[in-house]
């Protein structure tokens, strides 16, 4: 008949695969099992995983933002709640994409689009927009201020005007054909509104990403 082997495990240290002979401050089988040091100093399961939510393509990357789960699948960004998800954007890459927060804004690339999500609303980043050129006559010339930001479709130039002239060349070229410049005139827009601004200028760009242009002027 056989007899009955007790033995009592304590100060639990990890696996021992040795075979018959193991050490009695170690286990044979550690399956889903691990020594958590910080707490108790003893053994816990590992925890298990259970079903969230259901997306429908492929998770391309997974952030959050003060407690907010947030996740790019397919082209899509969801707001993964506890009792819903909410779709916050489409049109995103259907690829992987990278995300960092800076100053409690999510800001999100994905090789194509270059996004921020503030915990309201995902929109497009709107790089800081450069001076490029001040005191410049219409003919052209100035003095060169700010380099152009490629994360911006934005530039002003500034000039002094004639009170004669009415064309204003800038210093790019093919700027787009879809936008109309904003004029002003010592920071004011209303003489453009009025028809006694000059809406003529030959527009250039540099870039090439969207082009725009933003022309301030000076009358002397």
């Amino acid at each position: 008949m056989a007899s009955v082997v007790t033995r009592q495990y304590a100060n639990f240290l990890g696996l021992d695969l040795r075979g018959d002979d193991v050490n009695l401050r170690r286990s044979p089988d550690c399956m889903n099992v691990w020594r958590d040091y910080r707490e108790i100093g003893g053994i816990r399961t590992r925890p298990g995983m259970k079903k969230h939510t259901a997306l429908f393509g492929t998770v391309h990357g997974i952030y959050f933002l003060r407690g907010e789960m947030l996740a790019h699948c397919g082209t899509g960004l969801y707001s993964i709640g506890v009792e819903e998800t909410v779709l916050l954007g489409d049109g995103l890459a259907d690829q992987s994409s990278q995300g960092f927060v800076y100053d409690s804004t999510l800001y999100l690339l994905d090789g194509e689009h270059y996004l921020c999500y503030d915990g309201k609303e995902l929109k497009p980043v709107e790089g800081y927009v450069p001076t490029t050129y001040i005191g410049r006559s219409p003919s052209g010339g100035g003095s060169a201020k700010d380099d152009a930001n490629l994360l911006s479709d934005y530039r002003v130039n500034s000039f002094l005007g004639d009170k004669e002239s009415v064309e204003f060349y800038l210093d790019t070229e093919d700027i787009d054909t879809d936008f109309t410049p904003v004029v002003t005139v010592d920071g004011d827009d209303s003489l453009q509104s009025q028809g006694r601004m000059p809406r003529r200028a030959r527009f250039r760009r540099m870039c090439s990403i969207s082009g725009r242009c933003l022309l301030c002027t000076s009358l002397l």
